[in-house]
């Protein structure tokens, strides 16, 4: 059956029942060239369709979904299995984006996804066996779930995954990998001028977990001084040019039946553009935020890195934490780290300059002193947690773009060394403020 060109299929609470002949999937037998849309009827029975004996859908324009939730079926399809044979919806259009909505998610058997960008614009639609991914497929904030524990459940050929929004906003894809093992892939992209899956993410499951276990996946860029932290991160430890300018998150249903992972992090070119960073691509590691201790750095960044990839083996449950990012592993602090500029501006963003010492060393004792190149001081304090604005201490002054010396007297030792005294050591430097 053929729906004219830039008409729209209405599915207003009749049963319709798609029959093939067995052909393969890419034989469609009922084509839509233009909008599909299902809803209930006058009598509040939800549409339905049944897609039998490869009895497959076309549809070159939008997909939407008004079914009534509180009914019997409301995510479109009647006959969702396991196997390819009931059928296989595809949304293919060249020109114009397509969208998925509706007031109920659809939970298609197979979908293919061809051409221009597929924009989802209704929360927790879902693929029963396999996501053909062959177009731009962009969460818009929203989760879309892949019930196939199945690796294949994602069949990759071209375009991308965007979870991205906004800076701090995603999408999530939700991948019931249950008692699988083996390598779950996401091709998330950054949607740049590669139009590709320059952000895959890979995730080598190697113990089983239980059959209702599943991992939500995203990712999203960040500004040059790597804000905003995803939700319940602790600031970095690290000199915010030494990291790519994104996060991923890789969210398990549970932490108790956690296995071993390896995962491989694909970066994209502007993550380590080298007007924000200076990064030295070949030496990036993984590092995860460890937020029972609120620290990145309990684990030493590690991974090999290879054409544009980071990839970390046999993550074990003690190590492994929802939030990540790549750093070139930092050199040792002698317990304490010093960036050399800031930012005081006022946007929240880099607006103090704060020691931050190594996490396994405990301060005892210390004084901060801050000089102007005349030798004047600028600001002071014992407290381990105050840092500098730039306002000249006891003043209302603006801060003044310039080279500051710095001078920390501490006294410290390792934690857990109970029977050391601790050791006085004297650090300097110079930092510039830049507005």
């Amino acid at each position: 059956m053929v729906i004219a060109q830039n008409a729209t299929l209405l599915n207003s609470g009749a049963e319709i029942t798609v029959f093939g002949n067995g052909a393969p999937s890419s034989q469609q037998t009922l084509s839509v060239y233009g909008d599909f849309e299902n809803q209930p009827g006058l009598d509040g029975v939800n549409g339905t369709i049944a897609l039998e004996n490869n009895g497959n859908m076309f549809v070159t324009g939008n997909w939407s979904n008004f079914a009534i939730s509180l009914n019997p079926n409301p995510n479109v399809f009647t006959n969702n299995s396991t196997s390819l044979i009931d059928g296989v919806v595809t949304l293919e259009n060249t020109t114009n984006t397509q969208y998925i909505s509706g007031s109920s998610p659809t939970f298609f058997e197979n979908l293919v996804i061809n051409g221009s960008r597929k924009v989802l614009l209704n929360n927790n639609n879902s693929v029963n066996n396999i996501l053909y991914v062959n177009s731009p497929l962009i969460l818009n904030s929203e989760t879309f779930e892949i019930k196939n524990s199945n690796p294949l459940g994602i069949s990759y050929h071209s375009g991308f995954i965007k979870s991205e929004t906004l800076p701090g906003n995603h999408g999530y894809i939700k991948w019931n990998t249950g008692n699988y093992v083996g390598t779950f892939t996401v091709p998330f992209g950054s949607d740049a001028t590669s139009q590709t899956d320059d952000l895959r993410l890979s995730v080598n499951i190697q113990q089983s977990m239980s059959s209702s276990d599943y991992f939500n996946f995203a990712t999203y860029p960040t500004d040059m001084y790597n804000q905003p932290l995803p939700f319940g991160a602790s600031p970095l430890e690290t000199e915010v040019r030494k990291v790519v300018d994104r996060y991923w998150l890789i969210e398990p249903s549970s932490t108790t039946n956690l296995p071993n992972l390896d995962i491989t992090f694909s970066y994209a070119s502007e993550d380590v553009s080298k007007t924000k960073n200076s990064l030295n691509t070949d030496k990036l590691k993984a590092s995860r935020n460890n937020t029972t201790l609120g620290k990145w750095l309990d684990m030493t960044p590690r991974g090999t890195n290879n054409l544009n990839t980071v990839e970390i083996k046999d993550v074990t449950p003690n190590d492994f934490f929802n939030i990540w990012t790549l750093v070139n592993n930092p050199p040792v602090l002698n317990n304490l780290f010093m960036g050399d500029a800031f930012s005081p501006n006022g946007d929240g963003l880099n607006d103090v300059f704060l020691p931050i010492f190594q996490v396994d060393f405990e301060v005892i004792d210390y004084e901060f002193i801050i000089f102007n190149r005349w030798g004047k001081i600028m600001f002071q304090t014992k407290d381990i947690n105050e840092g500098w604005n730039g306002i000249p201490q006891g003043t209302n002054l603006s801060p003044l773009i310039d080279v500051y010396s710095w001078v920390i007297l501490v006294k410290g030792r390792q934690v857990g060394d109970t029977n050391a005294e601790g050791r006085k050591q004297k650090f300097t430097g110079k930092v510039t403020i830049v507005l």
